[in-house]
C-alpha cells in the first residue's frame, strides 16, 4: 500500500479547546476524525503547553499544529500495522482552520 486513500479523505477537526489554564501553561485538546471510505479514525489529543509571555496567540495556532503533527504520526504508524494499509493524514493549514471557526 502506498498510504494514499482510494477515495478523498474526509478530515474533521474539533477544537482547539483550552481544557485548563493558568498564567504560565494551558491544556489544549484537539479532536481529529478521518474517513477514507473504508475505515474511520477518531482520536482526541490533549497537550500541556507552556505559554510564552510575549505570545498568547501560541495556544490558538501553534498548540493545535503541534497536536495535529503528532496525530499524523500516530495514525500513520498504527494503520500501517493493519491489512488495509497505512493511512496518511494530509498536512493542513491550521491558521486557515482556526480563522474559519
Amino acid at each position: 500500500s502506498t498510504g494514499e486513500p482510494s477515495v478523498p479523505l474526509d478530515i474533521r477537526l474539533a477544537g482547539p479547546d483550552v481544557v485548563a489554564d493558568s498564567d504560565t501553561s494551558a491544556e489544549v485538546s484537539l479532536r481529529i476524525s478521518a474517513n477514507d471510505g473504508t475505515r474511520v479514525v477518531d482520536l482526541t489529543l490533549v497537550g500541556l503547553f507552556v505559554i510564552p509571555n510575549d505570545s498568547p496567540r501560541f495556544l490558538v495556532l501553534n498548540a493545535p499544529s503541534i497536536l495535529f503533527g503528532i496525530a499524523r504520526g500516530l495514525v500513520s504508524n498504527m494503520t500501517a500495522l493493519t491489512n488495509a494499509g497505512r493511512l496518511d493524514l494530509p498536512s493542513i493549514n491550521i491558521a486557515e482552520f482556526v480563522q474559519k471557526r
